[in-house]
């Protein structure tokens, strides 16, 4: 990979890992029971201006992928997950345009995986944003009742998240 590659690939990863932090807090929230004590709500800030992000490659459909690189992402996709035929989260298929680093990846952390940590941090995680979803629930609209189907996907989504920021944080050595 050239020092570009590496630095779209950190972009690719540092995009991801703000919009998924959003969501995973809002979603959080939205299925979460509220406590009886509201969280902080921080003040909006002011004369910020938004990130400016470099142009990312294009998501790869299943169809762009080698088969040997989609057998990697299968197996980085299964850390932290049920099994490893779980919804290929989108990052990964991002990731794909570097199939050496996906491999690379899939070496650095399948002894984290082996041992338990992922599983161990993604219930903190998990535990976390139920914490903070309750003291950010007052927030919420009301709103008609979710299907169960609805229910199932985001509950699904808020209990299993992603490895991105010990991935961005590996990626910065």
């Amino acid at each position: 990979m050239t020092e570009g590659d590496v630095r779209t690939a950190r972009a690719v990863i540092a995009a991801y890992n703000r919009s998924n932090g959003l969501n995973l807090m809002a979603h959080a929230a939205f299925i979460t029971p509220t406590t009886t004590e509201p969280g902080t709500v921080l003040a909006a800030a002011s004369g910020a201006s938004p990130a400016q992000w470099p142009r990312l490659p294009p998501l790869l459909p299943r169809e762009a992928i080698a088969v040997d690189t989609w057998d990697v992402i299968r197996r980085v996709n299964a850390f932290g997950a049920s099994g490893i035929d779980t919804g290929i989260a989108t990052p990964w298929r991002h990731l794909a345009h570097w199939p050496a680093l996906l491999a690379l990846i899939h070496c650095a952390f399948a002894p984290l995986q082996s041992c338990g940590l992922i599983d161990e941090a993604n219930a903190r995680l998990v535990a976390l944003s139920a914490t903070e979803g309750a003291r950010m629930a007052h927030l919420r609209p009301t709103l008609p009742p979710l299907s169960p189907k609805a229910l199932a996907a985001i509950t699904g989504y808020v209990r299993t998240p992603t490895q991105g920021h010990a991935l961005a944080s590996w990626l910065a050595r």
